[in-house]
């Protein structure tokens, strides 16, 4: 940020336009407020402090309202989400909020790392032993060895470096996930990237 108001005293001082430097100043001071927000976020997460008031969640009725709110973001970009859902309620004991909030950020990160594959799909089934949600793209997927490693916190690989985000996305869908006691799973989509949530019966 320091830099940025570096070049607007010096735009000021020329009697030069502050326009730019000021935008790239207040871009880095959301950025810093972004990663701030979510790391309170994820140590709220991690507390454990919600599960006092975890409650049957509808992972059907909250796939479909999560689908229809990032549709027209993913039709402005090209992509289009699909979803494969029992007809249905599929419940699960937890926290609506955070296991939308995890939802939200599975789709995101899919329709902004997928390249030029146009589809995004949810997914939603139930076996004897767990319910399984998952989000897939067709996109240039996660590297076998770096896939534990975009879990931890701040970590973003190189090719997602021109891309908007903080690194914080999967770190807090990994936090909601065992906050709910349930696995998350990185696989190969061959194409892409699909990450998988099975939530224990």
């Amino acid at each position: 940020v320091s830099v940025h108001l570096d070049d607007l005293d010096r735009a000021e001082a020329a009697g030069g336009d502050r326009s730019a430097p000021l935008a790239r100043a207040r871009a880095e001071l959301d950025g810093i407020a972004a990663i701030f927000q979510a790391l309170l976020q994820l140590a709220q997460v991690e507390s454990g402090d919600a599960r006092a008031h975890f409650a049957p969640v509808d992972l059907t009725h909250l796939c479909r309202t999560m689908a229809g709110l990032f549709e027209p973001a993913a039709a402005d970009g090209g992509k289009r989400l699909m979803c494969d859902l029992p007809e249905g309620p599929v419940t699960v004991p937890g926290d609506r909020t955070l296991i939308g909030q995890m939802l939200s950020n599975l789709i995101e990160n899919a329709l902004r790392h997928s390249g030029a594959a146009e589809t995004v799909e949810i997914a939603l089934r139930e076996t004897p032993e767990a319910v399984h949600l998952s989000v897939a793209d067709h996109g240039p997927g996660i590297p076998a060895e770096d896939r534990a490693r975009v879990l931890q916190r701040l970590t973003r690989l190189d090719r997602s470096r021109g891309t908007p985000g903080h690194g914080l996305g999967l770190a807090l869908v990994e936090g909601v996930a065992k906050l709910h006691g349930a696995a998350l799973e990185l696989h190969d989509n061959a194409p892409g990237l699909r990450v998988e949530l099975r939530f224990p019966r």
